[in-house]
């Protein structure tokens, strides 16, 4: 009988590695509060401004530090890192951008960045979403 070698599925750097056990960690710290469901469709409800909730923020070009007002993109949320400078957001948010392209404004709300705005310094891609092998 002849042997087939496995396919060896390895984590190709410690970003990814961290990227998987940070999702799990993360969706898995607190569970959402009971609401009244979805409401109907094609309404828009604010949420909730709260501690959580300031964590929250929305990306934008950089060249749209002096007019945030309909301007952002995506949302990114902070995580806890010892430097206190590190967000999370999804791959396609940074695809295609240079560090210093964006910034990112915590807690906004109605065109206001009532934390100020935060230059995005480094962007850290999996190696298969930068290359173009990811699934979607």
């Amino acid at each position: 009988m002849k042997r087939i070698p496995r396919i060896s599925r390895r984590v190709t750097s410690p970003l990814c590695a961290a990227v998987v056990l940070l999702v799990p960690a993360l969706t898995s710290a607190s569970l959402a509060k009971a609401d009244d469901g979805p409401g109907p469709l094609g309404v828009t409800v604010v949420a909730a401004d709260n501690a959580q909730s300031r964590k929250v923020g929305a990306l934008f070009d950089a060249d749209r530090r002096s007019s945030l007002a309909g301007g952002h993109f995506c949302t990114a949320s902070v995580v806890y890192s010892p430097h206190r400078n590190l967000i999370v957001t999804a791959a396609h948010c940074l695809n295609g951008s240079k560090d210093g392209d964006l910034i990112f404004v915590p807690g906004y709300r109605g065109g206001q960045a009532p934390y100020g705005t935060w230059t995005v310094r480094k962007a850290f891609l999996p190696d298969g979403w930068a290359k173009g092998q990811h699934e979607d």
